[in-house]
């Protein structure tokens, strides 16, 4: 990647979903779309990691993130000239930033308190919102069979963490929560009276054990007969 003699401010320009719009960058004194046309996966994490997202699966505190407007002080380093020159073809075309999802709090791997990484940490969800649909994304984003239950019961513990996202309006087919509407950050008044998270049950995937030969397999419990 080249390198710029100048340094841009960076911003994320959103609406009803939170990791899903335009970076934009501060050139000769105005926001303009950030091309990223010529960029890899490792680019586009980079940029969404300054919005305090995490596209690679890595998480780390090490990083500036922005403020409730979208808007990082963080500066992005890269051609000047191809900054905000991406081509009529491109110029509608969103960027995606991920939000990695885990289960926590309960004995089972398959159901628990449902955390989010925003901003270098895992935090809670607001259930002022929360309802099936919701789980129906979770479960499918953990690899999951399906959703069973939107809550799981007074066995969840409660680690402290804080809340990082509210208002989730999952419509239940979309294949991961970063395409849900919702909001990242910023917190209802709601969600102060119940430090209560959002919860999910999901449907495990049964065991697949081999018998009879590496290229034979059964589900766990299902009888068979071995090649005579």
């Amino acid at each position: 990647m080249s390198s710029c003699q100048e340094a841009f401010p960076l911003r994320f320009r959103v609406e009803k979903i939170p990791s899903l719009g335009t970076m934009k960058i501060y050139k000769n004194s105005t926001w303009q779309k950030l091309c990223t046309r010529s960029w890899d996966k490792d680019e586009e994490h980079l940029t969404c990691k300054t919005m305090g997202y995490s596209n690679n699966g890595v998480y780390d505190n090490g990083t500036q993130y922005t403020d409730n407007n979208n808007a990082s002080n963080t500066s992005i380093h890269h051609n000047c000239s191809s900054l905000t020159k991406c081509g009529d073809n491109i110029d509608n075309k969103l960027q995606l930033c991920k939000v990695p999802v885990r289960l926590n709090g309960a004995n089972i791997e398959y159901g628990g308190r449902v955390e989010v990484f925003y901003k270098g940490k895992w935090g809670k969800i607001c259930p002022n919102k929360w309802d099936f649909n919701d789980v129906k994304v979770i479960c499918r984003q953990l690899g999951f069979k399906g959703a069973l239950a939107e809550f799981i019961g007074s066995d969840v513990k409660d680690e402290g963490n804080p809340f990082v996202m509210s208002g989730v309006t999952c419509t239940g087919g979309e294949p991961e929560l970063a395409f849900c509407a919702r909001i990242d950050g910023k917190l209802n008044i709601d969600c102060q009276k119940d430090d209560k998270g959002a919860e999910a049950l999901c449907e495990p995937i049964p065991p697949i054990i081999q018998l009879f030969g590496p290229n034979k397999p059964i589900r766990e419990g299902k009888q068979c007969q071995p090649d005579l």
